[in-house]
């Protein structure tokens, strides 16, 4: 269980709960809005690995709301690890030191596929995403198909739960989105455009 307190963001308490089991992941999250009278949003995510040989994991989570949603997914992460760094200059092999010199030399590869039921935002989506845990970075392309027309988000952040930075572009039949998103443990900001 996990409560987070925040006196300049929107919502003043995060809760969440995760539960880990034989049967799977479990999640369930809110946020609670000191003004809003109203019944908070609630998030409940459940994922499984689907075989035993391989990391492929089925999710399924439904959200109320504003903008109610439900979401089946299958995400398949792959762990890299490369001989050498491509960026390193000598080759050495990365087995007998710590960590690479760029960063570049471990991470992992993941694709997901899945369908969301938001009414006008339902969807296809499938994603193809690079995470780079020494450089806190992470680094993703999605493509939807909704019932509005098709589309393309690309999305790249940089750092953790205290500070982090995000872009992302979208594309689709409204127009193109840009975000920029600087988040720290006491600050938030969004520009959009």
């Amino acid at each position: 269980m996990k409560a987070t307190v925040s006196l300049l963001r929107s919502h003043f308490v995060t809760l969440r709960a995760r539960y880990h089991g034989e049967e799977g992941t479990y999640v369930v999250q809110t946020s609670l809005f000191p003004i809003e009278p109203t019944l908070p949003p609630i998030t409940v995510t459940h994922s499984r690995r689907l075989f035993k040989d391989s990391m492929a994991q089925g999710v399924i989570t439904c959200h109320t709301g504003n903008q109610p949603h439900f979401s089946i997914n299958i995400v398949s992460p792959h762990k890299f690890h490369l001989g050498s760094d491509p960026f390193d200059s000598d080759g050495e092999e990365s087995h007998s030191k710590l960590g690479s010199r760029t960063g570049f030399g471990t991470g992992v590869r993941q694709w997901s596929c899945g369908i969301a039921l938001a009414g006008l935002g339902t969807s296809l989506r499938a994603e193809w995403g690079l995470v780079f845990p020494e450089l806190a970075a992470q680094a993703s392309l999605a493509m939807q198909l909704s019932l509005a027309g098709p589309g393309w988000v690309a999305s790249g952040t940089w750092g953790d739960e205290r500070a982090s930075v995000t872009t992302m572009i979208g594309l689709d039949a409204a127009g193109v989105e840009l975000t920029l998103k600087y988040v720290s443990l006491f600050n938030f900001r969004v520009f959009g455009v």
